[in-house]
């Protein structure tokens, strides 16, 4: 039971840690836009005959923007698309800059405790934590979840409040400009966030030429998935482990037992007929010719440690040779140096210098 409740959890957790990446690291090429925080869509045509004509719509990422559109004039038999990407800087658009910096940050450290969870449901999994630790690690899987929700709502909201208000500031066709607004009036900031607008007969879109305009803005899947779907289905984890702990599921938890080390064919010595060996708890193991140890049981044979003999010194023989002390006419023997050298009688004490 242990085993296919973790099974769940980690399908969880692995489902948890692909919509954290999806949120920095999708684009708009995936289906639906993961990577998207933000999108803005507008359309204009011209009341001359519906000339000029022109639509784009921009998808706002962690890193860059993204836009892509088509126009079309009196002039042209065609029509021609845009297609262009560039980062926030490169416009001037410096409040989302700033605003998606401190977005990044948050998801990135999303993407780590997701990353983290994912290896601690791993590990029950795989019996990796002593059985001891179980409680330990436990905790710190429902830290993690609670720190996903946490994270995620903090950057979800702070995304709603702020993201709008440094639209605005950037960029120079305003809402106010692209609806028509009265002066005075104010857009509310949840109109600003997700809403859409008509205006007629307008020619502040393009100078010089009047149109209808309609546009449309919303907050993108990237967005979606921080503020919902993470924060729910680490919501869901959280409750899980905690109804396993009160149930007492990990109570049948064993750690995996420990790989022994194995030794192949290769690396077991062949050891010839006789030949005795030194095996532990002072064993003498006798071994037929060829026969081949358990692991276990090998111990590798002492090499003989060849020591270095000193070099010989060789003393050359000195001739001895007989005087009479001239006192007690006692008999020494003497070396023959070929030079002065002191001697003195043991018997009587008489001493003096000879040439020998």
């Amino acid at each position: 039971m242990l085993k296919e409740e973790l099974e769940k959890s980690r399908n969880l957790s692995a489902i948890l840690l692909v919509l954290a990446l999806l949120t920095v690291y999708g684009g708009t090429t995936i289906p639906y836009g993961e990577g998207v925080w933000f999108k803005y869509n507008l359309e204009f045509k011209g009341t001359d005959n519906g000339m000029p004509e022109f639509e784009f719509e921009s998808f706002y990422l962690i890193d860059e923007v993204k836009n892509e559109g088509k126009t079309k004039d009196a002039y042209a038999d065609n029509s021609e698309s845009v297609d262009e990407d560039f980062e926030y800087s490169d416009y001037g658009f410096e409040e989302r800059e700033d605003l998606m910096e401190f977005t990044k940050n948050l998801a990135l450290l999303t993407i780590v405790i997701a990353g983290v969870l994912l290896a601690f449901i791993f590990g029950f999994l795989t019996g990796q934590f002593g059985k001891d630790k179980v409680q330990e690690y436990l905790d710190y899987s429902k830290n993690m979840c609670l720190g996903l929700i946490v994270i995620c709502l903090l950057n979800a909201g702070n995304f709603a409040l702020n993201y709008s208000e440094a639209w605005q500031d950037d960029d120079y066709l305003t809402l106010d400009t692209v609806c028509g607004t009265k002066e005075g009036d104010e857009i509310p900031k949840i109109v600003m966030f997700l809403g859409k607008c008509n205006n007629k007969n307008t020619d502040e879109i393009d100078f010089g030429t009047t149109g209808d305009v309609e546009a449309t803005w919303h907050p993108g899947p990237a967005w979606f998935s921080t503020f919902l779907l993470i924060p729910s289905i680490a919501f869901l984890q959280l409750n899980r482990l905690k109804s396993l702990e009160e149930a007492g599921v990990f109570s049948a938890y064993e750690p995996a037992p420990k790989k022994k080390r194995r030794v192949s064919k290769k690396q077991q010595p062949q050891v010839q007929k006789g030949e005795v060996l030194q095996v532990q708890k002072a064993e003498v193991l006798q071994v037929q010719e060829g026969e081949v140890l358990p692991s276990k049981e090998v111990v590798s044979k002492p090499s003989k440690v060849t020591k270095k003999k000193k070099p010989l010194k060789f003393k050359a023989k000195v001739e001895q040779v007989d005087i009479e002390c001239p006192s007690c006419s006692e008999i020494m023997k003497i070396p023959k140096l070929n030079k002065l050298q002191d001697v003195e009688c043991k018997a009587c004490g008489l001493s003096g210098e000879i040439e020998v």
